[in-house]
Parts: structure tokens; C-alpha cells; sequence
């Protein structure tokens, strides 16, 4: 039977990146999640992003201003201060940071932990540091936050580093916890250090730019949100190749969400008791914007692209049928029923998905049992899963309701028997 930590899917599709957020197409268990990652008290509802955010995730604007320089020489001084670059991994002036999970045993993937404003590293994880520039020196402002924990070192790869502070002269440098449990930073001063600085704002807002971020512009038109100034930031996540971030100051993020509404978006505001968050998609549409209050006159959007998903008014049995064929699975199983169905191939999981609207999963479970499918039982904290397992086939069902009876949808996972 296969074990999956599962995430609940929502038609919108949605994924918190560390303290930044991230939506995308439509996911199906952990399918298509890649970058989760909030608080390591609070949010223990994501792999973490993230990874990806995602977080994981885009760019925090900090340090002084971008610019690389000439490859040769070193890169300008900046400051990487996680009090305000709220990611594990993004471009701060002319450097940008990544990180990873490494050779951790816990399966502890690096975090940025909103209660302390700071980077925390597991024993394993990596922190890699890049510059057009050449990077000299880099500082930790590390911490303990009262916690005995916060033991780990820092090894360096290239060269050495003597407690938290490395010298050398690379275009990149990969920090990991080679001791103790864990890491946390507060900031990471590059070539010197330097300030918050200043921004340099664009008067207008940046159509361009973002257009030619999703996809070279052929996304479908958008409100354009009023303020004073906006700041552009590209996100260089490889798992995010259509997303970019603005940030809007002077402006009003309830006016722009009264615009995205009259633009006939849908907004979904699950996260804003607890994060401040609204997600916004309009339906049928490729567009997906993220919206997140950050001081009393700035908000920051996210906008991002996503694949349309497969979806249909019948079950896709010819698709699901090619793909136990292509599994050599020859296993008889009852058909759904439904309103709606959305379907695709887990890459990661190496399974078929298929979301079920309008139906009944305690009726779609009993015509298993009925069909001679063996039930199995899993649970994940609050959410279940129940196995179904006849010859080959495997069949996973997620209901989404709390009692675990009847629901206008659920979730199925087709995939072989593991061995």
C-alpha cells in the first residue's frame, strides 16, 4: 500500500510557501505540491515548501540595489534579512539563495518561521549563495530564540568556514549543517553588508513585465491595480517558470479585490483569519493571483499561470483504463458516479487522479467492497484515507468530509500494488 501525506485539494488549488504563497493548477494528494512550508509549531499541514514555494518561492526586494557588476570583481555588499525576506529561498541585490533538503534522517526541509522572522536550517539541509559578482565574504547573524536545539555548524563548500563567518572569493557558496540539529539565522551579511536601503519604484504599474512573465503575455487580461508606486520582482523558482510578484504601494488591496471580483473572479479568502491571504481565479482560466496585505499601504500580488486540468461530465474510464494497461493492470473496478470529474497523471506518485464532484464516497466505497476490493484503513491527522486493494490495483479514496459519510466530493488514486 502507498503512503502519502495527504493535502486536501480544492478546486482553486492552493499552497502556502513559507511565509509567501503560491497556488497552483489543481492538486491531487502531495501530486503536484512541491514547496510547503510554514512554522515549525504552527503549520504542520504542508511538506514544506516548500519547498515551494515552493517556498518555497519568489524574491524579497532587500540589501542594496541589484546589480552584479563585472563577473571579476566582487559583487556590492547586501544584507539578506529574513525580518523582511520571508522565503527560503529568493534574490536580494545582487546575490540569489536557495535551499535544500540534503541528507536529512527526519525528513526536516528547510523553514522560515514567521514567530522569529528567521531562516531555520536542519542538520543536512544546504543553503547555496550565488553572484554574477564575486561573493567574499559572508557573515550568519545566527541565534539560539532560547532554544538549546539550535546547536548546528556550518560547513562550506568551497572553502572553510570559522563559526559563522566565511571568506574566500566564489561566484557560489553552499553552506550545510554538518552537526547538531539545527541552524537559525536572522540575516546573512554579503561582501560587507549593507542596509535595507532603498527600492526604486516604478511609477506605473509594470503590464509588461508581468505579461512577459506568464508566458510571453498571451494570459488573459487582468484589473490593473492603482497605487503610488510598484516595485517587479521575477521568481526565479525553476518549479514556477510563469509567476512573477508585485508589490503595490499606495494602493488598496480591497479596491483591487472589488475589481477582480467585477472581472468575475472568484476570490477565495479559507487563509485570511489565519494568514492575511486571499486567493483570486477566474474560472476556466489559466490566471491565478495571490494577494497579501504587508503594511498598511503596500500589498503584495502574486501571479502565476497554471495548466487547465483534464476535466469531463463522465468518468475518464478510457483514460484510466490506458493507464493500468500501460501498468500491465487488467482489474475490473465499479465506475463513480458523479457530476463532475478532474483527472490527471501523478508523476510523482506514478498514479491516476481523478477528483469527484456531486458524488458519494461511502456509495463509491461499498460498490468496492461489493466488487470484491479488500478495504484497508489510513489515516493523517484529521483527514482519512481508505485503501482498496483487488489482484494489481490499488485504488486510494479521500473523502473530505469530517464524519467520513456521505460528500459532494472526493478524491481517487489509481496505482499498482506495491510490492
Amino acid at each position: 500500500m502507498k503512503k502519502r501525506l495527504l493535502l486536501l485539494p480544492l478546486l482553486a488549488g492552493f499552497v502556502l510557501t513559507g511565509c509567501e504563497f503560491k497556488l497552483f493548477g489543481f492538486s491531487f494528494g502531495s501530486s503536484t505540491v512541491k514547496k510547503e512550508e510554514k512554522t515549525e509549531e504552527e503549520n504542520n499541514n504542508n511538506n514544506e515548501n516548500n519547498n515551494n514555494n515552493q517556498n518555497q518561492g519568489g524574491n524579497e526586494q532587500g540589501g542594496n540595489e541589484q546589480g552584479g557588476g563585472d563577473s571579476s570583481q566582487a559583487a556590492a555588499a547586501a544584507t539578506i534579512d529574513f525580518s523582511t525576506v520571508t522565503q527560503t529561498s529568493g534574490t536580494v541585490g545582487a546575490y540569489s539563495f536557495s535551499t535544500a533538503l540534503g541528507e536529512n534522517p527526519n525528513n526536516q526541509a528547510p523553514q522560515y518561521n514567521s514567530n522569529y522572522s528567521e531562516l531555520r536550517l536542519y542538520i543536512g539541509n544546504t543553503l547555496t549563495i550565488t553572484s554574477t559578482g564575486l561573493i567574499t565574504s559572508v557573515v550568519f547573524d545566527a541565534n539560539t530564540c532560547g532554544e538549546s536545539k539550535a546547536d548546528g555548524t556550518l560547513a562550506a563548500n568551497p572553502g572553510s568556514i570559522s563559526g559563522f563567518s566565511w571568506t574566500g572569493s566564489a561566484k557560489s557558496v553552499t553552506f550545510t549543517v554538518d552537526s547538531g540539529k539545527q541552524v537559525h539565522i536572522n540575516s546573512i551579511s554579503l561582501n560587507g553588508g549593507g542596509g535595507s536601503g532603498t527600492v526604486d519604484l516604478l511609477d506605473e504599474f509594470p503590464l509588461e513585465q508581468v505579461q512577459q512573465a506568464l508566458q510571453g503575455g498571451t494570459i488573459e487580461t487582468f484589473p490593473i491595480p492603482a497605487g503610488t508606486g510598484f516595485e517587479f520582482e521575477e521568481d526565479n523558482d525553476p518549479d514556477y517558470p510563469y509567476s512573477c510578484y508585485v508589490t503595490v504601494h499606495g494602493g488598496s488591496m480591497t479596491a483591487y479585490l472589488t475589481a477582480l471580483d467585477e472581472a468575475n473572479f472568484d476570490i477565495d479568502d479559507s487563509y485570511v483569519d489565519s494568514d492575511g491571504l486571499y486567493f483570486a481565479q477566474a474560472a476556466g482560466k489559466t490566471l491565478m493571483i495571490s494577494l497579501l496585505q504587508k503594511s498598511e499601504t503596500a500589498y503584495k500580488l502574486n501571479y502565476y499561470a497554471v495548466e487547465p486540468i483534464p476535466s469531463s461530465d463522465t468518468f475518464p474510464k478510457d483514460e484510466v483504463d490506458a493507464y493500468l494497461t500501460s501498468k500491465g493492470i487488467n482489474v475490473e473496478y465499479p465506475i463513480p458516479e458523479g457530476t463532475e470529474f478532474q483527472y490527471q497523471y501523478d508523476e510523482e506518485y506514478d498514479s491516476y487522479d481523478i477528483y469527484v464532484t456531486g458524488g458519494s464516497s461511502t456509495a463509491y466505497m461499498s460498490a468496492l467492497e461489493t466488487a470484491g476490493f479488500t478495504k484497508y484503513t489510513d489515516y493523517y491527522e484529521s483527514d482519512g484515507c481508505y485503501y482498496f486493494i483487488k489482484g494489481d490495483l490499488n485504488i486510494d479514496v479521500y473523502p473530505y468530509d469530517v464524519d467520513y459519510e456521505d460528500t459532494d466530493y472526493y478524491y481517487l488514486s489509481f496505482y499498482p500494488v506495491e510490492d
